[in-house]
């Protein structure tokens, strides 16, 4: 006679072994969540190095002038 326990540790491998659908699932979520956060890194990289790079924005939009001393 199987007891009550086995029976469940039975159905319980079974239930699990038919799961194996929401464990690719889970597994697709985790990467689109690890790819989301790289992006996030690079862009606040870029952000950051952008800014590093633009110390005097006013220098940017002057042109050089030749000189009128002639």
């Amino acid at each position: 006679m199987v007891t009550l326990c086995v029976l469940l540790i039975l159905i319980r491998r079974n239930f699990i072994a038919k799961k194996q659908n929401t464990f690719a699932k889970r597994q697709r979520e985790m990467e689109k969540k690890y790819k989301a956060q790289e992006k996030r890194k690079r862009r606040e990289e870029r952000k950051t190095s952008d800014d590093d790079l633009v110390i005097n924005p006013g220098a940017i939009d002057e042109p050089d002038l030749p000189d009128d001393s002639i």
